[in-house]
């Protein structure tokens, strides 16, 4: 078992893992503004399918900058939030844009279908060839949540910060909020709040494309 810490609604929150990411994050480094996760692990690997029907592996991403979240498309609050942002920063990126990779895996697959999120997508302008909305089933789902720490109400995930587990509906799927920075060796190096700076991602983006 090991110990996770995600920088959430600005409070720093220690979660007991009992799989995936052994880590624990610090305020920023001199290179990276945001919370870097300490000891760089490697990410979890998955390969699942996104909105257009691709197959997606992370670890097929090597040599881009990923910025990995986790999001439902009938969000009202903190998902179109991070969407809108994400779009934002991967625009603010210039040169380095085709050096990032966008991924937002569902935490709502009873509902989160490749129309719910192409709409979605288009929605908050999300609409490059580097952005991915990840679907799938509860059973493809529930080893990326759990490797992630990402707790939602589609499944119980052992070690997560969930306050709670509960039946999901379509207006609202209590979810872990994070925006995860992996470098292009495949280690995860920044953990990022859902209010993220832009000027923070697009930052540390450059000097991990750099790297």
């Amino acid at each position: 078992m090991g110990v996770l810490a995600l920088l959430l609604g600005g409070a720093l929150i220690l979660v007991v893992g009992v799989t995936g990411l052994v880590v624990t994050l610090h305020r920023q480094s001199a290179a990276l503004l945001g919370p870097i996760v300490q000891g760089s692990p490697p990410a979890p690997d998955f390969t699942l399918k996104d909105q257009n029907g691709q197959n997606v592996q992370l670890s097929a991403l090597r040599g881009k900058v990923v910025a990995l979240t986790f999001l439902y498309t009938q969000c009202p609050d903190v998902c179109p939030l991070i969407a809108t942002k994400l779009g934002q920063a991967d625009r603010q990126l210039g040169s380095d844009q085709g050096k990032a990779v966008l991924l937002a895996v569902t935490v709502d697959p009873a509902h989160d279908t490749p129309a719910a999120a192409q709409q979605f997508s288009a929605i908050h302008q999300l609409q490059e060839s580097n952005w991915h909305y990840l679907l799938g089933s509860t059973p493809e789902l529930t080893p990326v949540w759990k490797g992630y720490y990402v707790g939602t109400d589609a499944a119980e995930v052992p070690g997560s910060p969930a306050t709670k587990v509960s039946t999901p509906t379509p207006a609202l799927v209590n979810h872990t909020a994070i925006v995860y920075l992996i470098d292009p060796q495949g280690r995860v190096r920044v953990a990022l709040d859902a209010n993220f700076a832009l000027s923070d991602f697009t930052h540390d983006v450059h000097a991990l494309a750099g790297s």
